[in-house]
């Protein structure tokens, strides 16, 4: 009995639901959320869904006839009302359409000249004709004049009777905009895939407004990639300093000796000087948290330290960071407690020779006194003595120390009590997002972080 069931719910789902002809396997589609509504307005019928009597699929035609109505790129459907489905009851073949209709070894060709047959529990198309004319589009009624009531026929209608009640005014309900709707994805701190299905599922119950699109969400990302903010090329490129036109691989001299390179204007050139777009925020307005600088230039100097250190490599290895890989260390790179950690070990400097323990000192002046919470009044010659001992040493200038030795004048833009709280609350703030995008790409995350903060409005 189930596989007899089964085999004619197959057979049924051949037919369209509204036209009811015989559609191929691979053409066979679901109704959309734009179709559903013109059909609604259209014939002045509601779609049934998930039951055995009725089709659950539509044929491309249909469908393409209904969006085009409803945007107003055509005048009219081939038919006044749609295939009338309904309860047949028990099976009997009289009033099957199925059976009325048996489509076994018919193709497509054929399929076009076939004359369907109606039965009781499903009737056929009708055409225009005078008693079904084309039916008005919604945007073309006038609703301030449409008379509605809300008040049963015993109700008293004469406004002159002391009984009569007031109807209500006829409103619409309010359809969730666009705006609405990124406020909810906020709220709910929903993902880029969670997000449109959740577009989606408002789509199919007909709560969103027309301009909503659902695939708003696919591509919000790409305008807020980390490098992309600045216009910049997203590799360690040439050109990568976003205040001025620093050559990383400049081999005119040492470049401690140069400071004066050509200034970015705010808007560059695409396709020079590593810039391959037009930059989302002024430039004046980019600003390296105090604390990245601290990581850059520990790690800087850590990586050039070992290279030619080996006593200092050993002790940083056994004694100071024993879980740490000798990868991390080899490469400086380091976080916050551990150059805390590093800062109050007393034995490190023993293992330095005289000029990498003054480029030390020089280091930690730096981080307390220019980069910590008390920034001192000639923090500039302190940035001056530590370039002069990291020149001696051949530290290798990274983004962050040429913008101390190009660029410090930023420092004065913000206030010293300040200097780490950026860069904390960024990571308090990015949390959620690191658990989310865990084992993903960096930049995917930066750029939904982006997103999140530009429609909030937040000052991270």
């Amino acid at each position: 009995m189930a596989d007899s069931e089964s085999k004619h719910r197959e057979k049924l789902d051949m037919f369209c639901y509204v036209c009811g002809k015989y559609t191929v396997k691979e053409n066979r589609r679901h109704l959309t959320g734009i179709a559903e509504d013109a059909y609604k307005f259209y014939f002045g019928k509601s779609v049934f869904r998930n039951v055995s009597w009725a089709p659950e699929f539509t044929c491309p035609a249909c469908i393409s006839s209904l969006e085009r109505w409803w945007k107003k790129n055509s005048f009219s459907l081939h038919f006044a009302t749609p295939m009338e489905w309904s309860d047949p009851g028990t099976h009997r073949q009289e009033n099957c359409y199925v059976c009325a209709n048996d489509m076994y070894g018919i193709n497509r060709i054929k399929a076009k000249k076939w004359i369907y047959q109606g039965v009781a529990s499903a009737m056929v198309p009708t055409p225009h004709d005078d008693e079904h004319p084309v039916p008005q589009h919604p945007t073309q009624i006038d609703f301030s004049t449409a008379s509605v009531s809300y008040l049963p026929p015993s109700e008293p209608t004469d406004p002159a009777d002391p009984d009569y009640v007031q109807p209500p005014a006829f409103c619409f309900p309010s359809l969730i905009s666009q705006e609405h709707l990124d406020r909810i994805v906020r709220k709910l701190h929903l993902s880029q895939n969670n997000a449109m299905t959740l577009a989606s599922e408002l789509r199919s119950v007909h709560v969103l407004a027309p301009c909503v699109k659902v695939t708003e969400y696919r591509h919000r990302q790409e305008p807020f990639l980390p490098t992309l903010l600045t216009g910049l090329n997203k590799a360690y490129c040439k050109y990568c300093c976003p205040f001025c036109k620093w050559d990383s691989r400049w081999k005119g001299g040492n470049h401690y000796d140069k400071k004066n390179w050509p200034l970015r204007t705010e808007r560059g050139r695409v396709g020079y000087y590593s810039i391959v777009r037009k930059p989302i925020i002024e430039r004046s307005k980019v600003m390296i948290p105090n604390l990245h600088i601290k990581l850059g230039i520990v790690k800087s100097f850590i990586k050039t330290l070992v290279a030619t250190n080996i006593t200092a490599f050993n002790h940083l290895k056994d004694n100071v960071f024993p879980k740490l890989t000798v990868g991390k260390i080899t490469e400086g790179v380091l976080n916050g407690p551990d150059i805390r950690k590093l800062l109050k070990d007393e034995r490190f400097v023993e293992c330095l020779s005289r000029h990498q323990a003054i480029a030390w000192d020089s280091i930690k002046a730096v981080l307390n006194d220019v980069l910590g919470n008390n920034r001192t009044e000639n923090y500039r010659v302190l940035l001056d003595d530590m370039m002069d001992s990291f020149k001696q040493l051949d530290v290798h200038m990274s983004l962050k120390i040429h913008v101390l030795h190009a660029h410090y004048e930023f420092l004065d833009m913000q206030k010293p009590t300040e200097s780490d709280e950026p860069g904390e609350r960024f990571h308090q703030t990015i949390m959620e997002f690191e658990n989310r995008f865990a084992g993903k790409r960096l930049d995917s995350m930066l750029a939904d972080f982006c997103w999140w903060i530009s429609h909030d409005q937040i000052r991270v």
